[in-house]
């Protein structure tokens, strides 16, 4: 019976900030450990030197693909973001992963320069707990913002809310839940893209075809809606927050 109460216990708490604390709430603790928490100058010029050197070499380079969108984070061992243990872009990169293939697909210039730059950029001003949970969505946000793209950011759960956001922009970065029953799962942010159809593709969702990773759904059709994309990216995804991104506004 112990063993019993135990579990229903576990599982209250694994599903407590999901189902219980707002999104709202959610990305104010995200900026919160991030001004509690930094990134020295000295740290982030080493990184920047050695993944210079990392991405240059073709022999070990993640980048498969130049330009390219990022799909294989699992493959990025060897670039460095944030610092404490196993301080990789493998563990805690997803959130400027996004941010590559987003730039990307507003047809900016971006190749094996622009990783380096964007990680120490967000080394300085973005990461939460020095890299460790990754980047701020509201990081993000304000990176495309501060650099003249047309944004907005919503942390609402409403399917039509979520669904006029990824109609109204041409990308979409979206951070969710990878399970909303269990918190311990964590959480992932992804770029979502549209085709000439407008229909919709996830970019280093984990998805694979055979040893290679692929955007998500394989092949031509994609799905319908931001909201389906979402509802996609894990078995039980639960949207935290919904950036859209349109062209610079100036240049």
């Amino acid at each position: 019976q112990s063993v019993y109460g135990a579990c229903i216990l576990n599982n209250i708490f694994k599903s407590f900030i999901p189902k219980r604390i707002s999104n709202k709430t959610v990305i104010r603790f995200y900026d919160l450990f991030r001004k509690l928490s930094g990134v020295s100058d000295r740290v982030i010029a080493t990184h920047k030197e050695a993944n210079r050197a990392v991405l240059s070499d073709a022999q070990i380079s993640p980048l498969k693909e130049e330009p390219g969108y990022i799909e294989n984070q699992r493959e990025w061992k060897e670039v460095l973001i944030g610092k404490g243990k196993n301080p990789t872009m493998q563990k805690s990169g997803c959130g400027v992963f996004a941010v590559y293939n987003a730039l990307l697909a507003l047809g900016e210039d971006v190749g094996k320069e622009t990783l380096p730059e964007l990680i120490a950029a967000f080394e300085k001003q973005g990461v939460v707990l020095s890299g460790r949970w990754g980047v701020s969505p509201r990081a993000i946000y304000r990176y495309f913002q501060n650099n003249g793209f047309d944004t907005c950011m919503t942390m609402s759960r409403d399917t039509e809310v979520i669904n006029r956001i990824g109609k109204d922009y041409t990308v979409n970065i979206v951070t969710v839940y990878n399970n909303k029953e269990d918190i311990m799962q964590f959480v992932h942010t992804v770029c979502v893209t549209k085709n000439e159809r407008g229909e919709y593709f996830a970019h280093n969702a984990y998805y694979r075809k055979g040893n290679t990773y692929i955007a998500m759904p394989l092949g031509e059709k994609g799905f319908t809606g931001l909201q389906e994309t979402i509802e996609h990216l894990a078995k039980n995804p639960q949207a935290i927050c919904v950036i859209g991104i349109n062209k610079r506004s100036f240049l």
